[in-house]
């Protein structure tokens, strides 16, 4: 967002509004406290006034300082993105409260004029390998996984497999009872493929996998990690 978007208010409570909602947390905290010597609910105001007071200003801060936000932005019909940021609270018996506001409000986007603007248009140039690769990407999609009949694993199966990892593994790795690989493909990673390659439902193996440092998971990236197969079914 552009920095027309960027505003900043600063915003100042009246001395009387602030004491007036102090004497409403005072009041309420009145029923809560318990000192030695009073009976609940008969603490003097001065006493809880001075005992807890960084609770009182708290409280008003909380209930002012949103309170006013709101007022203000209403009364300049404001769009309001976020949530602002507040700073430089000042709040000092006696005194107003101030407070700067810092947030972002909605762009206004003026619509040019679009009645009878003429586009271009091309016939797009669509080649059959295009078409082939497509219509490749469908039947991936719309394909249904049949399991089939033990043999050696080879390239273009899916092979099932349970899949532990051994020794210190990232945290973020668990054992999972039923992945399915791609064996061969390219977004396999070699370690895979290569002790997947051959093995039939029932073998188990355990090999080391290195991860390329531009590994999507950071925990993993440039990580080897050693992992203990066993192939449960090729589809």
């Amino acid at each position: 967002m552009d920095a027309s978007c960027k505003q900043t208010l600063d915003i100042s409570v009246p001395a009387a509004d602030v004491e007036q909602e102090t004497e409403r947390v005072i009041d309420s905290l009145r029923g809560k406290v318990r000192l030695p010597g009073f009976r609940p609910g008969k603490v003097p105001a001065n006493l809880i006034r001075s005992r807890f007071a960084s609770e009182i200003r708290e409280d008003v801060i909380k209930s002012l300082v949103p309170k006013h936000f709101r007022k203000r932005v209403e009364e300049r019909d404001l769009n309001i993105v976020g949530t602002p940021d507040i700073s430089d609270v000042h709040l000092h018996a006696g005194e107003p409260l101030t407070f700067k506001a810092e947030f972002e409000v909605a762009p206004e986007i003026e619509l040019g004029e679009y009645r009878g603007l003429t586009v271009a248009y091309k016939e797009p140039d669509v080649t059959e390998a295009q078409v082939t690769a497509r219509l490749e990407r469908l039947r991936d999609q719309k394909a249904e996984f049949i399991g089939i009949d033990p043999r050696p694993a080879q390239d273009g199966d899916f092979a099932v497999i349970s899949l532990e990892p051994l020794g210190q593994a990232s945290p973020n790795l668990k054992k999972q009872d039923e992945l399915m690989v791609e064996i061969g493909a390219e977004e396999t990673l070699d370690a895979f493929s290569t002790n997947l390659r051959g093995a039939t439902p029932g073998d188990e193996k355990e090999f080391d996998v290195g991860y390329p440092a531009e590994y999507g998971d950071e925990h993993l990236a440039g990580q080897t990690v050693r992992f203990r197969a066993a192939l449960k079914a090729i589809r």
